[in-house]
């Protein structure tokens, strides 16, 4: 599989910079800046995964600056998606997982009230993608109906085992499309005399 280019200091720098201006609640774009950076430091140019264990508030919070919207915090969550879809196909980013859960814990660690409302994992060709999405000047847009509606844990992944790239799947499915076909019309040649 071929990497992505690393990234260098000076972009970290750049993309840290304007993660730090995301309007979020309180000092929550800094803490993420600051979070990001060991992890992007530690860039190695394969595709990465996020686990997001999302929580929705009872109502939608208030947010200084957020745009009026009236929904429930999961029509909210499901509105900066949508919005998100668009540029996580063009970075050839995608939800691999989505669910909500089917019950309580069968097992837990830590015995106590944690509960998740729903989860995702979105698999990125590289770190720099996901600096990309967090940089768009639509996710800026975006970002107040999910501080509005919920809070969450983003936990990167490494793909240590995979399904493989969509595209291939993609690709392989087309592919067999295409000899079978051809061998239809192949078949119906021969029957017809042709």
């Amino acid at each position: 599989m071929m990497r992505n280019p690393k990234l260098t200091a000076d972009e970290i720098d750049g993309y840290l910079k304007l993660v730090a201006t995301l309007p979020m609640p309180g000092d929550a774009a800094q803490q993420l800046a600051a979070r990001l950076r060991p992890w992007v430091e530690a860039d190695d140019g394969k595709p990465t995964y996020m686990l997001n264990l999302n929580r929705y508030f009872a109502e939608l919070r208030p947010l200084p600056g957020a745009p009026e919207f009236s929904a429930t915090p999961a029509e909210a969550h499901g509105h900066y998606h949508q919005r998100l879809a668009r540029k996580w196909l063009r970075n050839a980013s995608y939800p691999i997982f989505n669910g909500t859960p089917q019950g309580e814990p069968l097992m837990q660690a830590q015995p106590g009230q944690e509960r998740w409302d729903n989860v995702w994992i979105v698999r990125y060709p590289s770190r720099r993608k996901f600096l990309e999405l967090l940089t768009w000047p639509g996710y800026a847009e975006a970002e107040p109906y999910k501080s509005m509606a919920l809070e969450h844990d983003l936990i990167p992944l490494a793909g240590d085992t995979t399904i493989p790239d969509f595209r291939w799947l993609a690709g392989g499915f087309l592919l067999a499309v295409l000899a079978a076909t051809g061998w239809a019309r192949a078949a119906r040649r021969r029957r017809d005399g042709g």
